[in-house]
C-alpha cells in the first residue's frame, strides 16, 4: 500500500503460480480493512477476557466498521457504544451497524463514555494524539488499538 497527504491506496497483485506472470491487478481497500478486522478478531478471541460483553468504538470510518464486526464474531456482545468527534457521523454509523449487527449500537457523547463501562475498547482514527486515557480503563480491558500509521 501507500499513503500520501491525499489518500491511502491498497492494491493486490495476482500473478500466475506457474509462469509468475501478472493477471491482475486489484484494488484492495476493502481486503485491507478485512485484513485489519480479522487481525483484531483473533486478538480478541485469543487475548481478551472470557465473557466480555460490553465493546466501546472510537472512531466510525471504514475500519471501524470491519473493526466491531469482527469483535461480534468471537464475543457475544451484548451492547456497542460509540463516540466520534462528528455527531452526524456518529449516527450514522450507529444505525448502520445496529441494523447490520442486529444489536444495539449507541451513540456516546465522549470517548469516556464509549471506553469506561466497556470489556473491549476498539479506536480506529486517525489520531496521532492517545484518545483513550488509561484512567477509563478496568484492569482486564482489552484494547484493539489500530489507525494513525501516516
Amino acid at each position: 500500500y501507500t499513503i500520501t497527504r491525499a489518500a491511502w491506496r491498497f492494491v493486490v497483485l495476482l500473478s500466475d503460480a506457474t509462469s509468475g506472470e501478472l493477471r491482475a491487478l486489484l484494488e484492495a481497500d476493502h481486503l485491507g480493512r478485512l485484513r485489519t478486522g480479522a487481525a483484531s478478531g483473533v486478538a480478541t478471541k485469543f487475548m481478551a477476557r472470557r465473557g466480555g460483553s460490553r465493546v466501546g468504538v472510537i472512531g466510525t470510518g471504514r475500519q471501524a466498521r470491519t473493526q466491531l464486526e469482527a469483535v461480534t464474531l468471537v464475543r457475544t456482545v451484548t451492547e456497542a457504544r460509540v463516540f466520534s468527534r462528528d455527531e452526524s457521523r456518529r449516527r450514522d454509523f450507529c444505525q448502520e451497524m445496529s441494523g447490520r449487527l442486529r444489536l444495539a449500537v449507541e451513540p456516546v457523547d465522549s470517548a469516556e463514555a464509549a471506553a469506561r463501562p466497556s470489556d473491549i475498547v476498539i479506536t480506529a482514527t486517525t489520531s496521532s494524539e492517545p484518545v483513550v486515557r488509561g484512567e477509563w480503563l478496568r484492569p482486564g480491558t482489552h484494547v484493539n488499538a489500530i489507525g494513525a500509521n501516516m
